[in-house]
């Protein structure tokens, strides 16, 4: 599957194109697609392969 052709970044949104294909990858996987929408370090989720990108794409949005 070619993903990059999948995501279809919402108007509105300011989330970097990275931020939209990591969460159509996660909604793909059947997962939350949570990446950069938690406003502070409080993500239970440990083992998540993107979770210090996560936070600094949190942190760059502002």
């Amino acid at each position: 599957m070619d993903i990059a052709n999948t995501v279809k970044p919402d108007e509105g949104r300011s989330f970097s194109l990275q931020a939209e294909i990591i969460r159509q990858i996660q909604t793909n996987d059947g997962q939350t697609p949570c990446y950069a929408t938690s406003a502070s370090k409080q993500c239970d989720k440990k083992e998540c392969g993107w979770r210090q990108d996560c936070f600094e794409e949190v942190r760059e949005r502002g």
